[in-house]
């Protein structure tokens, strides 16, 4: 596609598609791109590629002869961007690790660098940039990169505009492109809240802003300072939208080594205040968790409990977009109200009404947590469209290693996600002990739940 304005900077953006997408889909949001860009700017819609998907063989040959098609027809420059979306994205940015001298920088349309490989030191400016409403490149995940960036800024402030990560609000993944979507796409996808015209205008203002800063000084002056604005906005607004899941998912990962939501469980199972009695945490790997055992020290009033957490994953070595980002399973180990009572001095105050409180009942309050935490954007889709999650009975175990050897039931239907705890709780004085006054639970945590409410709920279909 030859420039339709005549800018005094030339610039090219060859787009990779997504899988099973053709590039001919892409031209909508090229010309969009190009009539939003005030640069002589050509666009190359990749195709051709074996069964409709682009791949690593392909692609560095593809990339070769765009190049040379562009020269062919004209243009003089060698401010050569990379863009991809969705699968084309992933590739993309594999391809730009190893050329670097061949671009300016790589554009991740509903795509990002996989987890091998961090933003800070990538050798191209990089803009990742998708919807909040994208059902296949989940929002949870675009957080870990919107954190990695964060993490730079201390070091580097221009890494604002060298790798910004944009997310634009209302925008589905498939609204990068046009035309019937496949199958694999719109299976997962949620349902956009912006037109397709309204999200090609924000995809190429940010694709514009992006081109122009990262092309530095051989831009004039003023272009660039209206990109460098325009960056700066699109990561306020961003941030904006990342805050409340940011700070769920550090209640689970964080720099402590400490599980938030396990000390909060430990506080509704004591029905004691913070002011009563301290409560710590120590999240585990699998083999420490399974031969930990919760603590009671001190005396009086100055009593302080020692829980343990483990973090379970969905296995995902391959950084799939389509893998819940938030923990699994959430497994925790507090001492139970009766321990707690017996500890405390006579006549403390406790709250009785959790005297047989259930994981199923601290799962019930994960949710509320996470719902009450959520933007009011995320909390009104919920409660418009949301599937629910349905809380079931706990199971109950008699052994330790009866619990340790189970899993935290999550069956999804149509009706919505059903959660079923895992639990082992023993008596105040047990024969042995070490194993008196426990209550152990497989748990759901907040982030989980707040990744349900964000993104797997908004679909009308398991």
């Amino acid at each position: 596609m030859a420039p339709t304005t005549g800018g005094t900077t030339e610039a090219a953006l060859i787009i990779v598609p997504g899988a099973s997408i053709t590039g001919e889909a892409y031209k909508p949001l090229a010309t969009t791109i190009q009539q939003a860009s005030p640069l002589k700017l050509w666009v190359v819609l990749l195709e051709g590629f074996l069964l409709t998907t682009p791949n690593p063989l392909e692609l560095g040959g593809a990339v070769t002869s765009a190049i040379a098609a562009l020269k062919h027809q004209g243009m003089t420059s060698d401010n050569i961007f990379l863009a991809g979306h969705s699968l084309g994205g992933v590739f993309v940015g594999q391809y730009g690790s190893s050329n670097a001298s061949k671009l300016k920088g790589i554009l991740l349309y509903a795509s990002y660098l996989t987890r091998d490989v961090k933003l800070a030191s990538y050798p191209l400016p990089v803009l990742t940039i998708s919807g909040d409403l994208d059902g296949q490149t989940r929002l949870t995940r675009i957080v870990d990169s919107f954190q990695q960036l964060e993490a730079s800024l201390s070091q580097n402030p221009t890494n604002k505009y060298r790798t910004p990560v944009v997310t634009m609000p209302g925008v589905s993944h498939a609204q990068f492109a046009s035309g019937q979507m496949p199958k694999a796409v719109t299976n997962k996808d949620l349902n956009p809240e912006a037109t397709s015209t309204v999200a090609y205008k924000l995809i190429a203002k940010h694709t514009s802003a992006f081109l122009l800063s990262s092309l530095g000084d051989s831009v004039p002056q003023n272009l660039r300072s209206t990109a460098l604005s325009d960056l700066n906005k699109a990561y306020t607004d961003t941030k904006t939208i990342m805050q409340p899941l940011i700070t769920v998912k550090e209640m689970d990962q964080n720099s402590q080594n400490s599980d938030q939501w396990a000390i909060q469980a430990q506080y509704l199972e004591s029905g004691l205040s913070r002011s009563q009695v301290k409560v710590t945490d120590e999240i585990l790997p699998q083999m420490n968790f399974l031969s930990s055992k919760p603590k009671i020290h001190g005396a009086g009033n100055d009593l302080t409990i020692q829980t343990f957490a483990h973090l379970a994953f969905s296995s995902n070595p391959l950084d799939i977009s389509t893998v819940p980002s938030a923990p699994r399973v959430l497994s925790f180990k507090m001492k139970s109200f009766e321990a707690v009572k017996d500890a405390m001095p006579a006549g403390t105050t406790l709250n009785t009404d959790v005297w047989n409180i259930t994981c199923k009942d601290i799962n019930q309050a994960a949710f509320n947590l996470a719902l009450q935490s959520s933007s009011p954007v995320a909390r009104q889709r919920y409660l418009d469209h949301g599937r629910p999650i349905i809380f079931k009975p706990d199971v109950m175990h008699s052994t330790g290693l009866g619990w340790s050897t189970s899993d935290i039931g999550l069956n999804e239907d149509d009706q919505g996600l059903h959660v079923t705890s895992q639990t082992l709780k023993t008596q105040l004085h047990e024969l042995f002990d070490m194993f008196s006054g426990m209550h152990y639970c497989k748990g759901l945590s907040p982030f989980r739940a707040m990744e349900w409410i964000y993104v797997d709920s908004l679909r009308s279909h398991a």
